[in-house]
């Protein structure tokens, strides 16, 4: 049995929620102890949960009663969270981003690769059904993939009226909507279009810039866009807005590897799959 540690169990947006609930469905593991900086709301959040771990008064103490460390901190907190975390020797599974500088995911990378524990970053998308059907077609069906686009929107932070929180201070979050959300789909541009980008460009778009807390925030909650040059000569699109409906991903390539036995039938702006928001469509 492993036992986990979760850490940081949320003030406003719990992940934390669904990564307990992920460990209760897993035979071979359990959440053995929680820290949050607010004790009196991580000894809440558990008994919510049904957990009887372990409540931490500090990181160091929960490092001394786990297995592994999953760390579902403010984006500033990770590299140095999850340093200590492989150094003392344990299993992470660290929220995306993994941090916010690239020097910062670099060591932690590096340390990860001398550890024998296993370390991830939590980009649980690749593992969505639609995601998984898009994999599949550009392997079987599109072929080498020279064009793509993707974007997702999220609704409360485009809402003017939610309160300053850590995700809108630039250096606490890095990156902002980009490395919240964002992340995930960079992630996809490599696992589903299977090209690894070389020259990335960003357009930033500052549409909330004060919030109802003060110090004002570095920038309000931003829409994003990297074109993206693939190195076999294509070209893609991310795009992250806060407002924007569900999650979208396409691409264009070849087209003539339909797999044997698979009629294509489909043509430029099908939708071809569509679960738990997102949507598939043929461009080519």
């Amino acid at each position: 049995m492993i036992k986990m540690g979760i850490v940081g169990t949320g003030a406003t947006m719990s992940i934390a929620h669904y990564h307990a609930e992920g460990y209760k469905k897993a035979p071979r593991c359990q959440v053995a102890a929680v820290y949050d900086i607010n004790r009196e709301a991580a000894e809440k959040w558990a008994a919510e949960h049904g957990l009887s771990a372990r409540i931490c008064g500090s990181y160091e103490e929960l490092l001394d009663c786990c297995d592994g460390v999953d760390l579902c901190t403010p984006n500033f907190l990770h590299a140095s969270q999850g340093l200590a975390a492989i150094r003392a020797g344990k299993h992470l599974l660290v929220e995306k981003p993994m941090a916010i500088t690239g020097e910062e995911c670099e060591t932690l990378a590096a340390a990860a690769q001398k550890s024998s524990a296993c370390a991830m970053v939590g980009m649980v998308y690749r593992y969505a059904a639609p995601v998984l059907l898009a994999r599949r077609m550009v392997r079987e069906e599109i072929g080498p993939v020279y064009t793509f686009t993707a974007w997702a929107g999220g609704k409360r932070l485009a809402n003017p009226g939610v309160p300053l929180e850590w995700r809108m201070l630039r250096g606490r979050s890095g990156s902002g909507a980009l490395g919240d959300f964002g992340s995930h789909l960079l992630d996809l541009a490599d696992y589903v279009a299977g090209q690894r980008y070389h020259q990335v460009t960003c357009r930033l778009g500052n549409f909330i810039p004060e919030r109802t807390r003060r110090p004002p925030p570095a920038g309000g909650k931003r829409r994003r866009c990297r074109p993206l040059c693939l190195r076999s000569g294509g070209t893609g699109e991310l795009h992250r807005q806060p407002g924007g409906a569900g999650r979208h991903y396409a691409a264009a390539g070849r087209g003539g590897g339909n797999a044997p036995g698979k009629p294509s039938g489909a043509r430029a702006g099908d939708l071809l799959g569509e679960k738990a928001g997102w949507r598939i469509h043929r461009t080519c």
